[in-house]
């Protein structure tokens, strides 16, 4: 296998400003997303057999978790218990991973519930913030062209306790600083553990967004950015300078840092993996991810 080269911005002298965790930082393998269908690579994971063998080969390559959204045979994102279910069931039996499973049209009602227990994943991934109108590519996209993303902070709460009632935590979803302070005031009230993960997403120009979130980034222990477009390799390795860690998958793309396409999620994790050795980091294993998932949680 092909050993991706250094972009610009990529080199091993990245200084870091280490994080909770010290020198070990998040490697997130994100099987699928919700965004992409085949057209991006026919190798985009649909079926739980595909997504169990995408997930063990990523946890082989050294990923800390998984995240994955479940969809039927068609690749449109499921909202059937019986096949989340097995989705779940079949990502958690791959590998001792923690696993998320990715709810962007979580809505407070009964149905969406029973979808959020359903297989019983460590963490259930939800974006955060004020509801924004996103537009997707329908040529590439399992949802339509329009699609409302994000819960604002009063439907984020009850969610989260909807899950935890199940043994399930929420994994918040980030894009901005003012999400990101969101997700602190969760944290103050009990809704959230700051023990666990956020996810960070760019949604815009690189160069601008991950400069905004610096300050507030400064003051959560554990998170990994996911980025999609030409220059994301060159802003993960700045994700690494701030102690972050990396989100790769098919959700965000194909390319490698040399400009290859991948064609598992497990080669684009190795990326990853070596990008963080370079630097001088290690990646966080399963074990002390799950280690944090017993601590936050309540005895009974």
């Amino acid at each position: 296998m092909q050993t991706p080269e250094h972009e610009p911005g990529t080199s091993p002298d990245v200084a870091t400003m280490g994080g909770g965790t010290g020198d070990r930082v998040l490697v997130v393998a994100c099987l699928n997303g919700a965004l992409h269908g085949r057209s991006l690579t026919r190798y985009v994971p649909f079926t739980p057999r595909e997504l169990e063998a995408e997930g063990r080969r990523a946890a082989e390559a050294g990923a800390s978790m998984l995240t994955f959204v479940p969809r039927d045979d068609d690749g449109h994102p499921s909202r059937d218990p019986g096949r989340i279910r097995e989705s779940v069931e079949a990502v958690m039996s791959c590998s001792p991973l923690p696993c998320a499973v990715s709810m962007l049209d979580y809505d407070g009602d009964l149905h969406s519930r029973r979808l959020l227990v359903a297989g019983r994943p460590t963490f259930v991934e939800v974006p955060v913030g004020a509801p924004r109108l996103a537009r997707f590519d329908p040529a590439v996209s399992a949802y339509g062209p329009d699609r409302v993303l994000a819960l604002p902070r009063s439907e984020l709460a009850a969610l989260s306790l909807d899950a935890q009632e199940h043994g399930v935590w929420p994994l918040p979803l980030a894009s901005d600083p003012t999400d990101l302070l969101t997700v602190a005031e969760l944290e103050r009230l009990g809704y959230l553990s700051p023990e666990l993960p956020v996810a960070v997403e760019l949604l815009g120009d690189h160069h601008l967004t991950l400069p905004l979130l610096m300050a507030t980034l400064s003051r959560t222990p554990l998170w990994a950015l996911g980025v999609r477009g030409p220059s994301a390799w060159r802003a993960l390795a700045m994700a690494l300078s701030l102690g972050g860690g990396l989100r790769v998958g098919f959700e965000y793309g194909v390319k490698l840092p040399n400009g290859d396409d991948a064609r598992t999620n497990a080669t684009l994790v190795e990326a990853a993996v070596r990008l963080v050795h370079a630097v001088g980091l290690d990646v966080l294993d399963s074990g002390e991810l799950r280690g944090r998932v017993t601590r936050a949680t309540p005895s009974n």
